[in-house]
């Protein structure tokens, strides 16, 4: 049985997968990801709602704007009821907001985290009830929350000082889907981590040491073994037979209009499959706003 449902993104609940969807009443649900997956893109595109900041849930838009041909994903309305536009990019220096909603979010607790991806880190800041989350949303298998504030300008402030030492606040998702896996074991990156942030924190303004927390350090083994046992390979990297990992070859997709095939692999908003043409690592987050037909 095939289903409409308007795509609003892969979901993680609960350190679990889910597509978010809308259905045609606006309904939102969040749908167990088949093993199995046979998804069609249509050309019928609509605003994607807003994360509603006071309630802590998504919202489908109202009034369901038709943005079918256009590259735009969000209506007036919904993204000044979301309220954060203009947090966007903060590095708290000065405070932007020009929502209630958004400086009300602003003044709860969050936290500061390093995370690793491949031969690079990345800092950042999340709500505090939104930690573990976050590292899902963004595929960080491995990641540490450091620092612990009672505001996000606070957070953002720190996030800026390690990021004036050389560490990135953005790892785009070009480089997630060539870079798929760590190719040490993973106890390594935790190790090669846990040094990082070591370095760091020594060099961060003494007026930021009251926020330090003893790192809670986040591995999602699970995660990671899946996408390491369907892109891992190894090969020989000398003439006296030592092997090292490698990545089989698979497709970047970036521009899917159907994906058939059993899925491998979920990180992130990166979809992996297996067809017989071979894997395919797919980015979910252009399918936001489009009607698809999805096979139950």
């Amino acid at each position: 049985m095939t289903e409409t449902f308007q795509f609003l993104g892969i979901k993680w609940v609960d350190g679990v997968p889910k597509f978010m969807v809308a259905r045609a009443d606006n309904t939102l649900e969040y749908l167990d990801i088949p093993k199995k997956i046979n998804l069609i893109k249509t050309d019928k595109k609509r605003c994607v709602g807003y994360y509603d900041l006071a309630q802590r849930q998504y919202m489908p838009c109202s009034a369901r704007v038709d943005f079918s041909g256009t590259d735009m994903s969000q209506c007036t309305k919904c993204r000044d009821a979301n309220g954060f536009g203009m947090c966007l990019g903060c590095n708290g220096d000065s405070c932007r907001a020009d929502n209630p909603l958004g400086r009300a979010f602003c003044c709860q607790e969050h936290l500061v985290y390093l995370a690793a991806f491949p031969s690079r880190f990345k800092v950042g800041t999340a709500a505090g009830y939104r930690g573990l989350k976050r590292m899902y949303e963004q595929g960080a298998l491995v990641s540490v929350f450091f620092a612990k504030t009672p505001d996000g300008r606070t957070a953002r402030q720190i996030e800026q000082a390690v990021s004036d030492l050389g560490i990135s606040k953005n790892i785009n998702t070009s480089y997630k889907m060539n870079n798929l896996i760590f190719k040490t074991d993973i106890s390594d990156v935790r190790r090669e981590l846990m040094q990082k942030l070591n370095e760091i924190r020594p060099k961060i303004s003494e007026n930021f040491a009251q926020y330090f927390i003893e790192p809670q350090v986040n591995i999602f083994t699970d995660i990671h073994q899946g996408l390491f046992d369907c892109i891992a390979g190894t090969k020989l990297a000398d003439l006296f037979g030592t092997s090292e990992i490698c990545t089989k070859d698979y497709r970047k997709v970036s521009d899917a209009i159907e994906i058939s095939g059993n899925v491998k692999s979920i990180v992130g908003g990166l979809l992996v499959t297996l067809q017989d043409s071979g894997l395919s690592v797919i980015n979910m987050k252009n399918w936001e706003g489009f009607e698809i037909k999805l096979e139950i």
